[in-house]
């Protein structure tokens, strides 16, 4: 079988857990004989990409020095969506799967086109986006153009049913894999203060702010443990006026970032993994916490559940009283601590780019 992943996610991201899940997905299907499989992105810039010689041999990452020039993300994906077309038509493949919502698609006739939606929160949660942003509206043109639906998680299947309209029969559920990370081989941090960890975005749904006011409102939390939030920028002049106004200093809080082997570092001795987000669509770090060994704390809402099972301690994000409780149990209960270590490590493993490929494969063959 003929297999082309599009241009469109690696011309936007260097790095992110989309461009991962199709770099991964695509290495785990070429590991099959029977299957032909490309990425049909001539130029791009994502590292991911970049730093696979078996998946990049037939594409070119623009250096860092592009990125310094401004070279334009839609003059990259002009110049993809002309390649990636003639490519498509010389080499006729079976599939053709959108790496993103795009008006603007691959065309080839007899080609099965498979679309993955991996939330719905810009339906959900549309007061938190600019009026200009056209996601939504892009993915409902490629949900509506593509032949199957991949979801990854059954919440997203059940929401994109629900706010599109979509036949149920049109649709799939595929769990994610998680990628391992690197083991830290710097000893545990000594003489520290101990620390919850935040991976990611801090925005809107993702609930950050919830989150920093339940831990400033704790006594024993503030006195005992701090905060490192990884990844998703510095500290905005509004977070820092924030934690101003909670009495959060400098000592209760630091935001950094860096490599997977920093994360990995982070994850490991943590206290504990706190993920408030409102909603997700299947929700990454919550998994490479477990894997690593850190308990986890996290909303009871959105596909969240799904994919933790019973291996978390979890709040109701909207009420501050609920995160506080499940934050002190966590790092307070020591038999409630190491059962969510041991259940997590357990659950991280069920979640394999080596099963998510050939769940997806056999989609491909399906339809």
């Amino acid at each position: 079988m003929k297999i082309i992943f599009d241009h469109q996610i690696f011309t936007q991201q260097i790095y992110g857990g989309i461009s991962r899940y199709y770099c991964e997905l695509a290495a785990a299907l070429s590991v099959h004989e029977a299957q032909d499989v490309k990425i049909a992105a001539s130029l791009h810039i994502n590292d991911y990409l970049g730093a696979s010689s078996e998946l990049s041999s037939r594409n070119f990452k623009l250096p860092a020095a592009a990125s310094a020039l401004r070279i334009s993300q839609k003059f990259i994906g002009l110049i993809d969506t002309v390649a990636s077309r003639l490519s498509t038509r010389l080499s006729m493949p079976d599939v053709i799967h959108e790496t993103f919502y795009s008006s603007h698609p691959i065309i080839n006739r007899g080609s099965r086109r498979i679309l993955t939606v991996y939330d719905m929160i810009n339906e959900i949660f549309s007061d938190s986006f600019p009026t200009s942003d056209r996601t939504s509206v892009q993915k409902k043109i490629a949900v509506l153009r593509a032949d199957h639906i991949i979801c990854i998680s059954e919440r997203t299947q059940q929401d994109l049913i629900e706010r599109f309209r979509v036949s149920p029969n049109r649709t799939s559920v595929v769990h994610l894999g998680i990628s391992s990370l690197p083991s830290p081989t710097a000893p545990p941090p000594r003489n520290t203060i101990p620390y919850f960890l935040y991976v990611g975005s801090r925005f809107g749904y993702k609930n950050f702010t919830a989150f920093i006011r339940a831990f400033a409102s704790s006594h024993s939390l503030t006195r005992d443990f701090r905060v490192i939030c990884f990844g998703g920028g510095g500290f905005s002049e509004s977070e820092n006026d924030l934690f101003s106004r909670i009495g959060i200093t400098p000592r209760h809080i630091e935001y950094t970032s860096g490599s997977d082997s920093v994360l990995a570092y982070l994850y490991r001795y943590a206290s504990a993994f706190i993920y408030p987000s409102l909603y997700e669509g299947f929700g990454i770090p919550p998994l490479e916490a477990m894997s690593c060994g850190c308990p986890v704390a996290c909303s009871n809402t959105g596909s969240i559940p799904e994919i933790v099972g019973q291996s978390a301690k979890f709040f109701d994000p909207y009420e501050v009283a609920s995160i506080v409780s499940s934050l002190e149990a966590v790092v307070y209960n020591s038999s409630l601590r190491e059962r969510l270590i041991r259940s997590g490590i357990h659950q991280s493993k069920l979640f394999t780019w080596k099963r998510c490929a050939r769940e997806t494969l056999a989609i491909y063959e399906a339809c």
